[in-house]
């Protein structure tokens, strides 16, 4: 009896859920996150909707009139990859398990496919090359034969190249048929392109004639090619002439930088002997672009390079490349669809204000105009992207207008990619046309629709990378918050930044407010001092750890925790990581400039101590540590200047006074120019900073630096004019002139003027 009682008013609530699941609703949201379009929704609808964690951040634009609950939810579902699980009296909008792994499947697929079209373009980008040098070399030969007793140079036409770029032998660079470019054009074609494939932003990967546990092994045909290399390598090394290796331009390099160009030069001019180990490392870096390099190294018996290239593997604009593949579920759409015949015409969209005002704002910066005009509302709503999403400007109004245009309501989910460029600091689609937004709809680079003879639906393209890049808003209105309580965002602000979004979110709609709002905030992620696995490092570290360093004591990896030894993985066995070897002929000086520091890091590697895959086989050892030495400065944050190029010169330390002083007072031709692109900088506010120089000692003599800086303003900050600053700051900057003059920098004197600067 009380089975069937249970039984019968479960039914009940089902029909009544039902009932209320088909009530007609009405309901317009800019871009917000879904956990709050669901609610927003479920109030309208008077029906208990809610947003599992796992699709809370997606961010939804949704514009219905009179449409039924259920078909609304239906769509949402389908665009943010998602289901509605009954729970009771509720609807939860939870994870589709099945259509993400069909998701992840067709990811993988097409990564793999971008990798296999990238290295086949290697492979055609050679036939061509070698079919255009054999055009060349008989174009050559039968000009010899024409000519009767005319001296030809044979030697020279066969090494001659034609120019890059159409010509006619062909339109390929030459490039693809040097020797070493060949080699690893053929060690490529030996690689699973599967493991490729699964790289991220941030990994590197080892292949290795010999590998250890950390390395791969290389394709079966890797010594067959290597040794032809060498065979071709040395060829072409004894036709150079006496004196080859000398021909180098080493103004304004340190003895150190000069030593390692001399060394490169001799590899290339050097015949190569015999090879004890061959390694193919491929990288794909965190920076702009997210590119992937290509290197080729080769060992002797004694685990010194005797011979590297580098290369790249063009992988597109994106991480998983420029196509797309349909794999959404829901109402209609069962496939990819075919791509239509783009619409004509010039309808211009209709902006909201605010995204008026925004794109007023940022006219002329970038050519001498310096001002970012934002009204107290608009720069409200801007420091607040948590409650104002990044998205929910231009970008809502271009998907509102397609969906306007083609007269239906409207459910969309907007990946941080669409609408931004990877250098863009600003609106990017200010005058936009609604037939332009669709067109770029149709191309499925970013966004896709979805095919729906009733809604206009929308979705990522990549819905598996748009959520690995998905920005975290609330971290990102915490760090606005910091930076504008504070003046400048201290070092636990920026940890927790990091530990609370991805590697790859922070290149996307995040770069315009970090530049914006965030004093220095480009510049440190140019410079590489915000290294982002060091700031998450130094957050799992427990005040009593943090305390040992500060005192200067040792803090073993046998006792770190498993977070901190994954980012200290990171940090040496990743795609930005760089083994020094401290043997006391180079040492490392903490208070060189930031600059110096990264150049002494872009030096070609002279044995195995710097392959972190050689010196550490076996994973980082326990019996390594790390230690700690602070340094304190001064540095300056200019007053009343509201512009992009504060995220640049928001944070002048003695560096970048020194650098920003240099440039000032360059004569010549071109000061002009450089004065164009220069702001004021007015009266600065100083501040103290301590600079955290962290030393992991991986092996003995092989170390691994990293950077952090934590600044603030004293309650009691001094305001001064640019020539009136503290002596103890003029001293650190007079300090960083000197090294620069002394650096490769100090020849940019030479680019506005016939002065060189001199020490």
């Amino acid at each position: 009896m009380r089975f069937a009682l249970y039984a019968g008013m479960q039914l009940i609530v089902s029909c009544a859920l039902a009932q209320d699941a088909s009530t007609p609703i009405s309901f317009v949201t800019r871009a917000a996150r879904a956990s709050e379009v669901v609610k927003q929704i479920a109030s309208t609808a008077h029906v208990d909707l809610q947003v599992s964690p796992q699709l809370q951040d997606e961010v939804l634009v949704i514009a219905v009139k009179d449409q039924p609950l259920s078909a609304v939810m239906a769509r949402i579902a389908t665009v943010t990859s998602g289901q509605w699980k009954q729970e009771g009296s509720t609807y939860r909008l939870i994870a589709d398990q099945a259509v993400r792994t069909q998701e992840e499947r067709a990811d993988l697929a097409k990564r793999i496919a971008t990798v296999k079209k990238a290295i086949s373009e290697r492979v055609t980008g050679e036939r061509k090359a070698l079919e255009a040098m054999a055009k060349l070399q008989a174009k050559a030969t039968a000009d010899k034969s024409k000519t009767k007793g005319a001296k030809v140079d044979t030697k020279k036409a066969e090494v001659q190249a034609p120019p890059d770029g159409p010509d006619e032998t062909g339109d390929m660079s030459m490039n693809y048929i040097s020797s070493e470019e060949m080699a690893i054009t053929h060690l490529l074609v030996g690689l699973d392109p599967s493991v490729l494939a699964r790289m991220n932003p941030g990994d590197r990967l080892v292949f290795s004639s010999n590998p250890t546990q950390t390395q791969r092994t290389m394709g079966p045909d890797a010594s067959e090619i290597i040794n032809g290399f060498i065979m071709k390598h040395n060829e072409e090394v004894a036709k150079l002439p006496a004196g080859a290796d000398s021909e180098m331009d080493s103004s304004g390099m340190d003895p150190q930088q000069l030593e390692s160009m001399k060394r490169m030069m001799k590899m290339r001019t050097s015949k190569i002997g015999v090879v004890a180990k061959a390694l193919l490392i491929v990288r794909k870096s965190q920076g702009f672009g997210m590119a992937n390099e290509v290197e080729m190294r080769l060992y002797d018996s004694k685990g010194g390079v005797i011979f590297s290239a580098d290369s790249g593997l063009n992988l597109g604009s994106s991480p998983n490349g420029m196509f797309t593949t349909d794999t959404s579920s829901g109402t209609d759409d069962a496939g990819p669809q075919k791509p239509k015949t783009p619409p004509t015409g010039k309808t211009p969209v209709e902006y909201s204000d605010d995204s008026k005002a925004l794109n007023a704002a940022f006219k002329g910066v970038g050519s001498g105009n310096f001002k970012l005009n934002l009204s107290p509302e608009l720069r409200r709503k801007m420091y607040a992207p948590d409650k104002f999403d990044p998205l929910s400007f231009d970008q809502t109004d271009n998907i509102l207008a397609v969906a306007k245009a083609a007269g239906k309501p409207l459910v969309a989910n907007i990946s941080d990619e669409w609408g931004s460029g990877d250098f863009e600091i600003g609106p990017s689609s200010a005058n936009s046309t609604v037939e332009s937004v669709m067109a770029d709809l149709e191309s499925a680079k970013t966004e896709r629709e979805v095919k729906d003879s009733d809604f206009e639906v929308v979705m990522p393209a990549e819905p598996v990378h748009s959520r690995a890049i998905r920005l975290n808003r609330s971290a990102l209105a915490n760090l606005l918050h910091a930076a504008e309580l504070k003046g400048v965002p201290s070092l636990d602000d920026q940890v927790e930044f990091a530990t609370q979004t991805s590697d790859e979110s922070s290149g996307t709609v995040a770069i315009a407010y970090i530049v914006m709002f965030v004093p220095g905030g480009l510049m440190d992620a140019i410079s590489g001092n915000s290294n982002r696995p060091m700031l998450r490092f130094y957050g799992h570290l427990p005040p009593e750890a943090r305390a040992t360093l500060a005192q200067g004591g040792k803090l073993a990896f046998a006792n770190l925790t498993p977070g901190q030894r994954d980012e200290l993985d990171r940090m040496t066995y990743g795609a930005d990581a760089k083994l020094m070897v401290d043997d006391g002929q180079h040492p490392y000086d903490p208070n060189q400039p930031v600059w110096m520091q990264f150049l002494s890091t872009q030096m070609t590697s002279q044995d195995y101590r710097e392959e972190p895959t050689e010196i550490a086989p076996n994973g980082v050892p326990p019996a390594g540590y790390v230690e700690l030495h602070v340094t304190k400065e001064s540095f300056a944050s200019p007053q009343g200047i509201d512009s992009p190029v504060m995220g640049m010169l928001g944070m002048l330390g003695p560096d970048e006074m020194a650098m920003f002083t240099m440039m000032k007072d360059q004569k010549g031709s071109g000061s002009e120019q450089l004065d164009a692109i220069l702001p004021t900088l007015g009266k600065l506010k100083i501040g103290d900073r301590s600079v955290m120089h962290f030393t992991f000692h991986v092996a003995n003599q092989v170390v691994v630096h990293q950077l952090l800086r934590d600044q603030r303003f004293p309650d009691n900050a001094l305001v001064v004019s640019a020539n009136t600053l503290p002596s103890d700051f003029q001293k650190q900057i007079a300090a960083r002139v000197e090294a620069l003059k002394k650096s490769p920098f100090g020849a940019m004197g030479s680019m506005f003027s016939n002065e060189v600067i001199h020490p």
